[in-house]
């Protein structure tokens, strides 16, 4: 090639206009020297267009002058261009990008002058002896504007240094090592083809004096002077430091696309490192994983443009295919590292000798190993005592049903013995099965007694006492309808002896549930007040207090909700459902003449989540309506038992402590529900007339917490709150487990550690059962451990140490705030149900919760029944919401140290509000926002921002 250009230059110099038509016939492209053609701007990477006749740039013969003449004349035409100006045009001026490619600190003119001196007329090359090779000693300015002449008279450099490059190389504030090979990488973005960001780790004075005893090369820049290898990454820490010195690098040489991009993958890095073990592996492979993005980014930016490249961002996501299979590749990286290492170094040849004599397992051992379901075998360190904590083992870990004994013996020489022994989980299962065997049987047996009760007070008052029909499990047993409205007419009884015959009470146990049983009182001083409570309601059932404003009778009686008239099917099956499991007592419409302290509240229904697939519902008493004069507003709330769940947030800081606590070890989540949770608590005989219903012709009188009433969740959070403390410390006073209730769903988080998982799983049951009854165990919302599980509507995930929001629910939240924006007015029930979308996206961001609580607060003020328009001030905080949702990716994979707020911040914003305005100050960007309220502004919005806190402010520093 260097021939064929010397003999091209040789042959366009002895030419006075055109070129030769050898040279022309020798060309495979078409020579037209006005053509247009696209060549990449090294400072920038941007494309731009020069004429033909420029690249190649032929001049005529001319007199030969004085070295002084050349000097001169080189001089003098250098800043006005090359070859009576080269015609450049920008390619993508019309797409609008060209502002976001060019440098901050270069102007038009310079980077025309940067493209030209690069595309500079070729001058005959000569082979030449190292020696004579020129070098810059210069550092003052006219030095660049005699690049050109020094580079004609300096004999075989390859390298022409530009303005740009020479700046590059006087930046003496960069905190790496800026060796020429370095920032002639950094110039054109490198990445892929020999920089690697190791490069720019922050040096340490240590690093300085290695450089100055090896006397590196720090002046010349051609291609002799290459790139040395980088640093190797030993920890992530390493990692961190190399970006964040060269996003400050950045800042000063780049545009602000290029640096976002830098920002990303330092901020992503940041977070990673926040769950991320102590391992040099893992630091080896997150070095490479972002050269290669780095790569693509170059890649896609000379190919498709900024805009293109900078869709790389969204790759820095723990989701990401690459790096997923990169920490698949881990262990084996890190086995592979290790023995490499030891290898060199000559450590550890005694122990490796020792591992060599150890006999191999049996093949006959491993033939009979059991299989998991993915078809691996059972590894054997795991059921040993050593324990497997490998985390993507080649094995299967499970617990197997049984080994055999050769199976047994090996593992006894390898890793002494089992941690926990076949036999000893099968004790365990056993002791839980005759636990809840025993329940059942006294769960029959006091079934047997209620009904000979019935019988007895039957023969009584002279009533025939049916079968119960089990033909219609799907419809009301009216037979038991009859049976109860004779009883009570013979007898003429009143509905509390009604409802205590029904329950079977009796004097020697008046227990109105037969599956409570009263608890021994605890020395625990968190729990001591609560079993006292407990057992109160086991005796006698709830008893509420109420309002003296309540009517000794109801003057008018609801009509149910229009909701329930397309769910006949399901609301009978519900009722039948209740009529089996004791909860409720229906009689015919008639016993209200006989009754008449009873108060009617009306029937709604609900449809469950996934009704769609199941066809299910939920059937509501509205004890809330009519408004001031329904059950909710006669209940007094002061004697209430108080509510404490476990939010999230408790969640989160669970498992950043157990990664914390053990690194290598691996944690698991799993979810246990409570079956029907209201309906184990019993309402007292004396007060059931306040929670009735009508339904066709029949009375339905409940006797439990309703799903509507107001006093529900906290006689219930009774019962949780001692299920979550027996699960927590069994039966004596030092904790074993850590629970997180919310409601009626107890998340257990626990290190997957010998039995630790299947003991929680036994002692969470046995809590249930024992608190509620054996039928209290919900079966089919029970879930398995594992590292990935959904909790409160949230997916959490225990081995990447992050929570997502799932993204049927943000669509679900777009859904419907696009649907309140867009409409004229909305009822309460709508903007409930937009609340009920957005909670989730208020617990993952904490700027949200302002507005989230603005929306609560517009909520609560509106009336029950019908309808208003969406105020200003609603809808700009819709409108915010639905910005937000619109990128889910923000929503995706976030570390539980940040959920929690664990993690120390970043940035520091410093924030103030007067009657004035409002004022955000960024000191580490140096930036700050300022805003003045309009009199209208300063009279309505000053109170709510002062009251929301600063939440509300750093939201809008954000969105500016």
């Amino acid at each position: 090639l260097l021939d064929k250009q010397n003999k091209i230059i040789a042959a366009c110099q002895r030419r006075r206009s055109g070129l030769p038509k050898e040279i022309v016939d020798s060309a495979t492209v078409p020579f037209k020297g006005g053509d247009l053609l696209p060549l990449i701007r090294p400072s920038t990477l941007e494309l731009v267009r020069v004429t033909r006749q420029h690249i190649v740039d032929y001049k005529t013969a001319a007199p030969k002058r004085s070295r002084a003449a050349d000097r001169q004349s080189s001089q003098s035409s250098r800043p006005a261009g090359l070859g009576g100006g080269a015609s450049v045009r920008r390619m993508d001026e019309s797409a609008g990008e060209s502002e976001e490619m060019v440098l901050s600190s270069s102007s038009e003119d310079e980077n025309i002058r940067d493209v030209q001196h690069m595309h500079r007329p070729l001058s005959k090359r000569r082979r030449i002896d190292r020696e004579d090779i020129g070098s810059d000693h210069s550092s003052s300015s006219d030095q660049d504007e005699s690049s050109y002449a020094w580079d004609k008279n300096s004999k075989g450099v390859v390298f022409h240094p530009s303005p740009s490059d020479r700046r590059a190389h006087r930046a003496i504030h960069v905190d790496f090592i800026a060796t020429p090979p370095v920032l002639r990488g950094a110039y054109c973005f490198g990445f892929g083809v020999g920089l690697s960001i190791m490069h720019f780790r922050r040096a340490l004075t240590a690093d300085e004096v290695a450089t100055t005893e090896r006397g590196m090369n720090m002046w010349d820049f051609s291609a002799r002077n290459a790139l040395t290898a980088p640093p190797r990454a030993t920890k992530i820490a390493d990692l961190t430091s190399a970006l964040s010195s060269f996003y400050k690098f950045a800042k000063y040489f780049y545009n602000k696309a290029t640096r976002k991009f830098i920002g990303t993958a330092r901020d992503f890095i940041i977070s990673y490192a926040d769950s991320a073990p102590i391992d040099p592996a893992m630091a080896r492979l997150l070095a490479h994983w972002i050269n290669t993005k780095f790569s693509k980014f170059r890649s896609r930016l000379v190919t498709k443009g900024i805009r293109s490249a900078l869709r790389v961002r969204k790759e820095f996501s723990r989701n990401d295919e690459q790096l997923s299979a990169l920490k698949e590749a881990h262990p084996s990286w890190k086995i592979t590292t290790a023995a490499n290492n030891s290898h060199r170094s000559g450590v550890g040849k005694k122990a490796d000798s020792r591992q060599h004599n150890k006999e191999r397992i049996p093949f006959t051992v491993i033939e009979s190993l059991p299989k998991g379901d993915d078809g691996r075998r059972l590894c054997l360190r795991y059921v040993s005592k050593a324990g497997c904590n490998v985390t993507d083992c080649a094995r299967a870990h499970f617990k197997p049903a049984s080994l055999t004994e050769e199976t047994k013996t090996v593992i006894a020489q390898r890793w002494k013995g089992f941690h926990l022994c076949q036999e000893q989980y099968r004790a365990k299962q056993s002791r839980y099965n005759v636990f809840m065997d025993t329940l059942n049987k006294i769960h029959a047996a006091s079934t047997s007694t209620v009904h000979q009760h019935w019988k007895t007070m039957a023969c009584k008052f002279g009533v025939n006492d049916p079968v119960t029909n089990a033909s219609t499990p799907d419809d009301i047993d009216y037979t038991q309808v009859r049976f109860r409205s004779d009883m009570s007419k013979h007898g003429d009884l009143s509905l509390a002896d009604a409802v205590r015959i029904f329950r079977g009470q009796t004097s020697d146990d008046p227990r109105p549930n037969k599956d409570l049983y009263e608890l021994r009182p605890s020395s625990h001083p968190d729990i001591a007040e609560t079993v006292t409570t407990w057992n109160e309601i086991v005796r006698h059932g709830v008893n509420p207090r109420w309002t003296a404003t309540k009517p000794h009778l109801q003057t008018t009686r609801p009509a149910n909700h229009r909701s329930i008239a397309s769910h006949s099917r399901s609301i009978r099956r519900h009722l039948r459902k209740g009529q089996l499991e004791g909860r409720y007592l229906i009689v015919d419409a008639q016993l209200l003449d006989q009754w008449p302290e009873i108060f009617i509240s009306p029937l709604a229904v609900i449809d469950k989540p996934g009704a769609a697939q199941n066809n299910d519902t939920r059937l509501i008493n509205d004890y809330s309506f009519p408004p001031e004069d329904s059950v909710s507003d006669y209940t007094d709330r002061s004697d209430h038992p108080p509510i404490s769940y476990n939010p999230p947030k408790a969640i989160a800081r669970r498992i950043h402590q157990l990664k914390k606590s053990a690194k290598s070890a691996l944690v698991r989540l799993m979810l246990g529900d409570v079956a029907g949770a209201f309906r184990h608590i019993p309402i007292n005989a004396t007060a059931v007339h306040m929670f009735s219903f009508l339904y066709e012709d029949v009375l339905v009188i409940d006797l439990a917490c309703g799903f509507g009433w107001c006093g529900s969740p906290a006689y219930y959070a009774v019962a949780g709150k001692l299920i979550n403390h027996y699960y927590e410390f069994g039966r004596g006073t030092t904790r074993i487990f850590t629970g997180n209730v919310w409601g009626d769903d107890h998340t257990c988080i626990e290190i997957d550690v010998g039995s630790r998982c299947f003991d929680a799983n036994i002692l969470l049951r046995r809590a249930m059962a024992t608190v509620l009854g054996p039928s209290a165990i919900n079966e089919l919302k029970f879930t398995q451990w594992a590292t990935v599980n959904k909790a409160l509507g949230l997916l959490w995930d225990t081995e990447e140490g992050c929570v997502s929001i799932p993204e049927d629910k943000i669509g679900k939240a777009i859904g419907r705030v696009t649907e309140m924006l867009s409409a004229r007015s909305f009822t309460k029930t709508a903007i409930l149900k937009v609340l009920g979308s957005l909670r989730h996206v208020a617990s993952c961001s904490r700027p949200a919760r302002a507005f989230f609580q603005q929306l609560q607060v517009s909520a609560n003020r509106m009336p029950r029944f019908g309808q208003r328009k969406l105020s200003a001030e609603a809808r700009e905080d819709l409108l915010w919401f639905r910005t937000v949702l619109q990128h889910p990716e923000r929503f995706n994979s976030i570390p539980v140290s940040q959920f929690a707020e664990l993690s120390d911040p970043v940035v520091h914003v410093y924030m103030d509000a007067s009657g004035e305005g409002r004022c955000a100050l960024d000191p580490a960007h140096k930036r700050y926002l300022r805003q003045r309220f309009s009199l209208s502004e300063a009279q309505a919005q000053y109170p709510s921002i002062t009251q929301c806190g600063t939440g509300r402010l750093a939201l809008g520093s954000h969105v500016v």
